[in-house]
């Protein structure tokens, strides 16, 4: 599966998941920002075999 198609899927995923019907909702509703932790670690996993190595393993 392309990388497009992976973030869209889980974007959509997660807005369906959360009920997420018009952007003022996600300021509103706690539950959305809770599970946004796993929502950012989902988008991480997907984008991380395509980051460069420089940035990986650059001192932060």
């Amino acid at each position: 599966m392309d990388l497009e198609k992976q973030l869209f899927d889980r974007v959509v995923k997660f807005m369906i998941d959360n009920g997420i019907k018009c952007d003022e909702y996600v300021a509103q509703s706690d539950h959305v920002i809770e599970n946004a932790y796993e929502f950012i670690e989902d988008l991480f996993n997907i984008v991380e075999p395509r980051l460069p190595a420089s940035f990986l393993y650059a001192d932060v």
